[in-house]
């Protein structure tokens, strides 16, 4: 068994795209991941594109389609903001201190490509100046875990899976989550603070894209990992250069700059898809190794 196709439905598999599957490729076995919401189907020969794109509009139905070989990755390479958190952090902070619109203007300016990143992250953080540490602690208690963010980083954590977070927004947050879910490691931009305020300054390099991608690089070579054994997770353009280094990128529900980029998307379904993904199942509410 060559391929395996793997459809991931919430809100249960329709019984008619089962049929579709077991109708129209060579499946040589049939294995759910987790009773009626996510099943693997392995094939000895590829999809048709014809099959394929029809599979891919099944409804409400994350598919993923890949190798057998190198499908579970040793290392998992997250995003922070709107990825492993239900939210974007500067905005919240922004929000709270009157300025969100401002924030949002920039953000707007960066993604139609009129300022670059950097650029627009230092203008977006000089508005946050006279932040509290406070202020920050209580943003990250507003800020929930994604839905499936503690069933995936337990079960690759259980099966040896190192585990590192890179965010391009703050430090201050991406160590708050890479403690409350004891990840392996965590980078994002340092805010400098004075007498417990926010100075509207970060120190030097800014955390983009193509630092995302030397971080995973760095990391996988100090491990003697292969690309192939690499998984990158995010949502934005800002991280299509970790998910291009990656063997497998992963967009989760990626905006449209990002998905040239992703490998395999999710767009129906939480976190633990990208354990699905891997062939992982899960077994009385809780996802074990394969």
């Amino acid at each position: 068994m060559s391929y395996v196709l793997t459809l991931v439905r919430e809100t249960g598999i329709l019984a008619e795209d089962l049929a579709f599957c077991r109708r129209n490729l060579c499946v040589e076995k049939e294995e759910w991941l987790s009773k009626g919401t996510a099943v693997d189907f392995f094939l000895d020969q590829q999809i048709s594109q014809k099959h394929f794109n029809e599979i891919k509009l099944f409804n409400k139905t994350d598919v993923f389609y890949q190798p057998v070989k190198d499908r579970q990755k040793k290392a998992l390479f997250i995003d922070m903001d709107a990825t492993l958190l239900n939210g974007e952090t500067l905005d919240q902070v922004a929000k709270h201190m009157g300025v969100q619109d401002k924030v949002t203007a920039i953000t707007e300016q960066a993604m139609r490509g009129e300022i670059d990143f950097i650029s627009a992250f230092k203008r977006r953080i000089s508005l946050l100046r006279g932040a509290s540490s406070n202020l920050f602690d209580q943003v990250y208690k507003e800020t929930p875990l994604q839905s499936g963010a503690v069933e995936l980083v337990r079960t690759l954590k259980e099966n040896g899976v190192y585990i590192v977070l890179i965010s391009g927004g703050l430090k201050y947050f991406t160590e708050k989550a890479a403690v409350q879910l004891e990840l392996d490691e965590h980078y994002g931009n340092d805010l400098v603070l004075e007498g417990g305020f926010f100075t509207g300054d970060v120190i030097d390099p800014i955390l983009n894209g193509p630092v995302k991608e030397k971080i995973l690089r760095d990391i996988s070579q100090k491990r003697n990992l292969q690309s192939s054994e690499c998984l990158a997770v995010g949502d934005g353009a800002n991280d299509r250069y970790m998910l291009k280094a990656a063997g497998c990128g992963m967009g989760f529900y990626p905006k449209d700059r990002l998905l040239p980029s992703c490998d395999q998307v999710i767009f129906h379904n939480d976190l633990k898809a990208v354990l699905y993904a891997q062939g992982y199942r899960l077994t009385c509410g809780q996802v074990v190794g394969q």
